[in-house]
């Protein structure tokens, strides 16, 4: 390799280095929000074990994933929705998990991300659509 371009090389990973150490580049965090007592909190949420009732919109962030674990049931209820946030996000139903959508709003589920189901997802929408996905 010619020493010029073995120096230039190093020095610039070099100064990649010093730049990603400074935090120039953000760091990503893909967390899993379990749906629980603790995430069904609030206006818009009611918890009767093991169900939650959503009846306002959840966002879920991009490389977020909102899991409903076995023996758990996700009820999207009157004008509750889960939008996916730009870029996708995801929704796993673990076996034994239950998605219900019986919402009257536009969409129960909504927008460009991932589901993964190994449970159950019933559909008893009265809105546009009980899951649109792009």
């Amino acid at each position: 390799m010619n020493k010029g371009l073995f120096a230039i090389a190093i020095t610039g990973l070099f100064a990649l280095g010093l730049v990603s150490a400074a935090g120039a580049f953000p760091a990503v965090y893909a967390t899993t929000i379990t749906v629980d007592s603790s995430w069904c909190t609030g206006t818009g949420y009611s918890w009767v074990s093991p169900t939650c009732t959503l009846t306002t919109t959840y966002t879920v962030a991009l490389g977020n994933t909102l899991e409903i674990p076995s023996g758990t049931t996700l009820v999207i209820s009157g004008s509750g929705e889960i939008v996916f946030a730009s870029g996708g996000g995801a929704i796993q139903v673990d076996n034994g998990g239950v998605i219900t959508i019986e919402n009257s709003g536009a969409y129960g589920i909504y927008g460009y991300g991932t589901i993964t189901n190994t449970g159950t997802i019933t559909i008893e929408d009265s809105g546009t659509y009980g899951i649109w996905n792009g």
